[in-house]
């Protein structure tokens, strides 16, 4: 019976050159390309800042954050690694133009490991290179639409890290925002992502 080749599994050297001196027949790893990402839930009046802003972090209220990182303490449970080649923010289409100016100006986004910063760039820097983009529908015969957008769908706007940020397996990791406070004017969902190749137990 013919098989497909198996083009998931790179070589122990592939892993290597990314991670380091990891032994996938000790770890039992494989090599994945992953987007980790969280969104947070701010109502209309609530402060988003640093305090209130912790994507990745231990959070008091976990009903108000939405994500697909495996702890809830900004760690990565061991043999789970990531080498992040991307950081992108992203708002949803409905979010309010004055909270989407409102951050892009006051706020930066900040990456700490082991309490240590590690990266810090303006919000507006960081376009994910996601979701969708100039469009519109509506009945009146003259009207007036505007459009925010951070940067472009696809992955040439995506934005890139020249250096990956490697994340070490049981290593706590703090992404939040730092900068002015912006106070919300109605429901905003800033939402982080993190893409790179990672390690993940099998």
């Amino acid at each position: 019976m013919y098989s497909l080749p198996n083009v998931y599994s790179p070589t122990d050297q592939a892993i290597k050159d990314i991670f380091g001196n990891v032994d996938t027949n000790v770890d039992r790893v494989q090599l994945l390309d992953r987007v980790y990402w969280s969104r947070l839930t701010f109502a209309a009046t609530n402060s988003i800042d640093e305090n209130s802003t912790k994507f990745f972090g231990t959070i008091t209220n976990t009903n108000l954050r939405d994500t697909n990182w495996p702890s809830n303490d900004g760690t990565l449970p061991s043999p789970n690694m990531l080498a992040i080649r991307s950081i992108g923010f992203y708002l949803p289409p409905n979010t309010a133009e004055a909270d989407a100016l409102a951050l892009f100006d006051s706020l930066a986004l900040v990456l700490k490991i082991r309490s240590t910063e590690v990266y810090n760039a303006p919000l507006h820097t960081l376009s994910p290179g996601s979701g969708p983009s100039f469009f519109s529908t509506t009945t009146v015969a003259a009207t007036t639409k505007t459009y925010i957008t951070n940067g472009t769908p696809g992955r040439s706007g995506m934005h890139v890290m020249d250096i990956p940020i490697v994340i070490p397996p049981n290593t706590k990791l703090e992404i939040f925002l730092k900068g002015t406070a912006v106070v919300a004017s109605a429901t905003c969902k800033p939402e982080v992502l993190l893409r790179g190749p990672a390690l993940s137990g099998v």
